[in-house]
């Protein structure tokens, strides 16, 4: 935003006095225009009817009377502009300097993240210690993202048939499960019902924020870390068969009893 520079006195100065409130309007609405436009005090002649004033050609003739405006070559020139308010070059300098600072503590904050990440080992003093994980967790079998495999990527298998598909977010909007992830997750997880578990993934990334194609196999790892924890759920097969061992039970008991 421009600013400009007004003597406090020029409520009293008498080139105002003599020039009247609607010229000294003009002429103050005539130094917004050069300090927005950074003439250095210029003001064309086709500039006038844009100042903001009403009627300004029957005021103009005030100004350059009393000595406020100098008549000059393709306009008028604002008296001893220069000397109350900064000149385009010096505004010029200013943002140039802003610029400047800030390319260089730019590549200063740059320069520090790649030292943080060529030692990772002093970013890690300077976390605080993580709470001990409690005792019914201990033997619980849990997956950390870094620890996914090379072959699970965020590229959709080619060769293997599709099982749901995730809006994402970044240069690619879709991510595809595919029955290979899901195999390999059900190996990791074997107490999961992993479709079950990608399901509900989905239905979440769904309902609240969307994550980037590549992050989305560290997400889903996170999210059976998480349900393992829980208790899990279980296959779909191993539940079936839980219930037809019911089935044959209480069937056994009822011959048991006719007998």
């Amino acid at each position: 935003m421009a600013y400009i520079q007004v003597e406090a006195s020029v409520r009293t100065h008498r080139k105002f006095l003599k020039a009247g409130p609607a010229a000294s309007w003009l002429w103050l609405c005539g130094m917004g225009y050069c300090q927005d436009g950074l003439t250095d005090g210029f003001i064309p002649f086709e500039a006038l009817d844009y100042l903001g004033v009403k009627a300004p050609k029957n005021l103009k003739s005030k100004l350059v009377e009393v000595g406020l405006w100098e008549l000059v070559e393709g306009g008028w020139q604002v008296h001893d502009y220069l000397q109350h308010n900064k000149s385009a070059s010096h505004v010029d300098g200013l943002k140039q300097a802003k610029r400047a600072a800030g390319k260089a503590g730019g590549l200063a904050s740059g320069e520090a993240r790649r030292e943080a990440v060529a030692s990772p080992s002093a970013s890690m003093a300077a976390e605080p210690p993580r709470e001990p994980i409690s005792s019914h967790l201990c033997s619980t079998h849990l997956i950390s993202a870094p620890s996914v495999p090379e072959k699970i990527s965020a590229e959709p298998h080619s060769d293997s048939p599709p099982v749901l598909t995730f809006p994402t977010v970044g240069k690619r909007p879709t991510w595809t499960l595919t029955e290979a992830h899901v195999a390999h997750w059900r190996e990791l997880f074997p107490a999961l019902d992993v479709e079950a578990e990608c399901r509900g993934a989905l239905g979440w990334v769904e309902a609240n924020q969307p994550k980037t194609a590549k992050g989305m196999p560290a997400f889903l790892v996170n999210w059976f870390n998480r349900a393992v924890a829980r208790g899990g759920s279980r296959p779909a097969a191993a539940v079936g068969g839980s219930r037809s061992a019911g089935n044959l039970a209480s069937l056994q008991n009822f011959v048991n009893r006719g007998r």
